[in-house]
């Protein structure tokens, strides 16, 4: 897919000379995760990311020009074993995640790849542990079922006061296309339209 890409960047990209860096953004309840593959604290656009270092690692960010969702693997290595009772207490599936990439000397940044967090594996041995999580796109929505309806049941699990749909059920009727309903008042309205036609 087409993207904006900074004009830094791009000459960075052009000259040979790019050293590249990847900044992950992560979405939680708590509050945002910002970490970023190299050493030291790294502030852009007001958002302070977390060095890792070689800790840190993603997967290969695919696109095609088909509708085809294609996720990102993000690889953190290295963690005490006693933060992984921190990563399974936080709510973390659906949560949004964006993956940045840039250059080490300059401040642009461009969107490589974004989506929702959607499984996370633990590798834990006996001192540190190894945690992939693996960020869905979100075209990925597309191929799951939706348990909704188009009722007043179903609308009222999630807006009490709606009142859409209230009547839906009253609306039900049997049209025969073509010829006679069991509606008189669409009767009533072919009728009128045939007169009017006719005219």
């Amino acid at each position: 897919m087409s993207r904006d890409i900074a004009a830094a960047l791009l000459a960075k990209m052009a000259a040979g000379t790019f050293e590249p860096i990847f900044l992950a953004e992560f979405e939680f309840d708590s509050g945002s995760l910002y970490v970023w593959n190299g050493i030291g604290p790294k502030t852009l656009d007001s958002k302070t990311y977390t060095g890792t270092g070689s800790l840190l690692s993603f997967s290969q960010a695919e696109e095609t020009s088909e509708v085809i969702s294609r996720g990102m693997d993000i690889v953190l290595t290295g963690i005490p074993s006693s933060m992984i009772a921190l990563a399974l207490a936080e709510p973390w599936q659906g949560r949004s995640c964006v993956v940045r990439l840039g250059a080490a000397d300059i401040t642009d940044t461009m969107i490589l790849f974004s989506g929702k967090l959607d499984q996370m594996n633990i590798d834990e041995s006996a001192n540190t542990s190894m945690i992939t999580v693996n960020v869905e796109n979100e075209l990925a929505a597309l191929d799951r079922t939706v348990d909704r309806l188009y009722s007043n049941a179903s609308q009222q699990s999630r807006y009490p006061n709606d009142k859409a749909f209230e009547f839906v059920v009253q609306t039900k009727r049997e049209f025969n296309w073509g010829g006679p309903s069991n509606n008189a008042f669409l009767d009533d309205v072919v009728n009128i339209a045939t007169i009017e036609s006719q005219k």
